[in-house]
């Protein structure tokens, strides 16, 4: 294999238990597909991945990711859904570049405050997991485009949540929500909300006129 050369690299059901070392020596590879392993936790040399743009770890067993992962200054897309992970890993948060982020099916009980870290995210993926409550902290991801929280515990959205501007998709299905408020109507670019399954008796008009 020519490590100058290679930007892609698919190593998907293989059954590894950890990322073989001739991995960290492709300085140019910029897609890692890890898809389907057991791989149990991310190790340090993750970081000699310099031009790493995504990294596909869906479907493993990983309960904890390394804090040199957050030298990938270069990652825009961080798959992780299908996984073990209890918490979003505070090194995750400091991806600078982070443009998409894919934790479907884990054991995340809450979203950290400091996720508003991620300036340029633009795709967050948080169903099936055992959310309870989205911090304010959220509505400061002023480039987020999509938001899927299905199949979670919440009983309520954040009320700023219509000053995100981007939002074109809002999935927030199979949870525990009663009110709703219907300044999120307002936002010019959704085209998509999904809010079924819910225990919605009331959308909240506040101040609202027409």
């Amino acid at each position: 294999m020519n490590s100058n050369n290679t930007k892609y690299l698919d190593l998907r059901f293989k059954k590894l238990k950890e990322i073989p070392d001739y991995v960290f020596k492709l300085k140019n590879l910029e897609f890692l597909n890890l898809e389907g392993n057991n791989l149990i936790s991310i190790n340090y040399k993750i970081s000699k991945l310099k031009k790493l743009k995504r990294l596909n770890l869906i479907s493993n067993k990983i309960k904890k990711i390394h804090k040199n992962i957050s030298n990938l200054d270069k990652l825009q897309i961080l798959e992780l859904k299908n996984n073990k992970l209890k918490i979003i890993p505070t090194n995750v948060l400091k991806l600078k570049n982070l443009k998409e982020l894919k934790l479907t099916s884990n054991y995340l009980r809450k979203i950290p405050k400091k996720i508003f870290h991620l300036k340029k995210l633009k795709n967050l993926y948080l169903s099936d997991n055992i959310i309870r409550e989205i911090p304010r902290e959220i509505t400061k991801l002023k480039k987020l485009e999509i938001f899927s929280l299905k199949s979670n515990y919440l009983s309520q959205i954040p009320h700023k949540l219509h000053s995100l501007k981007n939002l074109r998709k809002i999935e927030l299905d199979k949870n525990e929500i009663s009110d709703l408020s219907v300044e999120i109507f307002g936002l010019k670019k959704l085209n998509y909300l999904s809010i079924s399954h819910n225990n919605l008796t009331k959308i909240n008009f506040g101040n609202v006129k027409y």
